[in-house]
């Protein structure tokens, strides 16, 4: 794996484990993770508009990790689908 993308995984990883205390995101409708997705993805941007390299690290943790929420969770509807 790429250095990059191991430590970028690494850090999704740790942003993953210290919200275990919340709600599983595995119970989440794929509408709600992608509003949450466009919402973080909103706040990436404005980072990047304000040059606020800080915020831009850390909404693009939380963008990824809707993504992979969005994506695990369509997932396991095609597999039930498929049963």
């Amino acid at each position: 794996m790429r250095k990059q993308l191991e430590l970028f995984a690494n850090l999704c990883e740790e942003r993953l484990a210290n919200n275990d205390h919340k709600q599983p995101w595995q119970d989440l409708t794929c509408d709600l993770l992608a509003h949450k997705l466009r919402h973080k993805t909103d706040r990436l941007s404005d980072a990047v508009s304000c040059n606020d390299l800080g915020d831009m690290r850390e909404y693009a943790l939380d963008v990824s990790n809707y993504a992979m929420m969005v994506h695990a969770n369509a997932t396991k509807r095609m597999v039930k689908r498929r049963e």
